[in-house]
């Protein structure tokens, strides 16, 4: 969490894909709705994603693994 708040969402999500794909060839993701913070999930809490850091993580791994 602290990376997260010194270098933010985008750069920390970059970094680990980076380090992933260094090391394997495919990158399976798992995405647990409830770990959103939006309407519809069942759980609602602080520390949960919104639905824009939501976003800017699935659009970052896209661009990077495309």
């Amino acid at each position: 969490m602290e990376d997260i708040d010194n270098y933010g969402i985008k750069r920390c999500i970059e970094d680990a894909v980076n380090y992933l794909l260094k090391r394997t060839k495919k990158i399976y993701i798992d995405w647990d709705i409830d770990s959103m913070n939006v309407t519809g999930t069942g759980t609602s809490g602080d520390s949960q994603l919104t639905l824009r850091e939501g976003l800017v993580i699935a659009r970052t791994i896209n661009k990077k693994i495309r």
